[in-house]
């Protein structure tokens, strides 16, 4: 089966490298046709030029506006809600299948303050929270302190700010800042101090399995899993992610941030417990993969589309990466 990959062609990280190559190799491992097609411009003009894929894996995490960066100028978009959501929207419409959570579950994930609000009207627990999009706002602000404060999208890159704040004049100050830098609404939490815990999740719906060692599956861990597929359920996550959760102080773990497209780079939380669990690199990304087709009703031992000649070749570059 041929396999476009997409990602954030701007970041040239290493730890970016390392990710789409070791997601390239696992890929040719299972007998697949691994394609390099870059950030969601790419994706465009290459769709534009006809050419298709019989699925997307899809990495293009769209931090700081990778994705939709201005092509005339190297300074890029700040991040917004929607830029996650670039590559899955463009697939949509072109009807072909791809990895990961859609729009919608892409959306609501990087607005903290919609997945609270979300996780909160069905049960799930969340720490409280306000939403402040002006300074008047901070007028209904009743947290205790102390606080933290940092831009309601939590894309990666977003400005955040790394202390707690212990009085009102700071947390305007913090405000004004965050408000000024990241363009978008500020979310406030109060302050938790307990264990935190990433709950790594497989699948979807009622196939959803959280990857819990069986050591660990009783009292602290088992809650902590229990509330991460709830939220995972919730929020409409597919095929694999993370949920981060942190304790209050009665040691109830609180859901404080779902990554519904995860980091796949081999120190990663999901390859960890993946590994945790006797599940390879290579087998964690043909679940992944298989998950994704099953979806679309795939079988992934089918070529859905020929392979065009002028992507026959040995390698393919990535910056100055070859795979």
């Amino acid at each position: 089966m041929q396999v476009g990959l997409t990602f954030d062609a701007n970041q040239t990280s290493q730890e970016v490298r390392t990710e789409v190559a070791a997601v390239v190799a696992a890929l040719k491992a299972t007998g697949h046709e691994p394609v390099i097609i870059g950030h969601a411009r790419d994706l465009i003009d290459k769709l534009a030029a006809n050419q298709r894929y019989d699925l997307v894996f899809n990495l293009c995490r769209g931090g700081l506006g990778d994705s939709i960066a201005p092509r005339d100028t190297a300074a890029p978009n700040k991040s917004t809600t929607t830029s996650m959501a670039s590559v899955p929207a463009i697939l949509n419409l072109y009807e072909i299948a791809y990895t990961f959570s859609d729009p919608t579950c892409l959306c609501g994930c990087t607005h903290r303050g919609h997945m609270k609000s979300m996780l909160r009207e069905r049960g799930v627990p969340t720490s409280d929270y306000w939403m402040v999009e002006t300074l008047d706002d901070l007028r209904r602000v009743d947290s205790a302190y102390p606080a933290t404060a940092s831009p309601a999208c939590a894309c990666p890159g977003s400005p955040s700010d790394d202390g707690q704040i212990d009085s009102a004049a700071e947390l305007s100050k913090v405000c004004c800042r965050l408000m000024s830098e990241s363009s978008q609404a500020v979310l406030i939490e109060p302050c938790l101090t307990g264990e935190i815990s990433v709950v790594s999740v497989l699948g979807g719906g009622a196939n959803a399995q959280a990857l819990t060692p069986e050591r660990a599956a009783e009292s602290q861990s088992s809650t902590a899993a229990r509330t991460a597929l709830a939220a995972w359920r919730v929020m409409g996550g597919v095929d694999a992610g993370c949920v981060w959760l942190q304790n209050d102080s009665d040691g109830v773990p609180q859901v404080v941030r779902i990554q519904p497209l995860p980091d796949l780079h081999p120190q990663s939380p999901l390859v960890t417990s993946a590994a945790s669990v006797g599940i390879a690199y290579a087998d964690l990304i043909s679940r992944i993969l298989d998950s994704a087709c099953q979806r679309a009703a795939i079988a992934t031992s089918e070529r859905l589309t020929p392979r065009p000649p002028h992507l026959v070749s040995s390698g393919q570059t990535v910056g100055s990466e070859r795979y």
